[in-house]
């Protein structure tokens, strides 16, 4: 097993995370980036400037709740 496989899973996950979180961020925010969901990476910024993933999870819930969308995945839309 290679040292850095872990790693490498992590910064693909973290893609993943941004690229949802980036479709979904509210206007004005500024974009996120792979390194703002791996919690383990070390960072080049300082603790304080790094993006807190509570205040991210909690940024997008905000955003679904604005368009409707309940955090079970359900719109509040009711068809029939």
């Amino acid at each position: 097993m290679e040292p850095w496989d872990e790693e490498r899973a992590d910064l693909r996950a973290g893609i993943v995370a941004s690229t949802l979180a980036n479709c979904h961020r509210a206007e004005g925010i500024d974009p996120f980036t792979p390194l703002d969901f791996m919690p383990l990476a070390e960072r080049d910024q300082p603790e304080s400037e790094a993006i807190d993933p509570n205040q991210a999870i909690r940024a997008l819930i905000d955003q679904a709740a604005l368009k409707g969308i309940q955090p079970n995945g359900q719109s509040g839309e009711t068809h029939g």
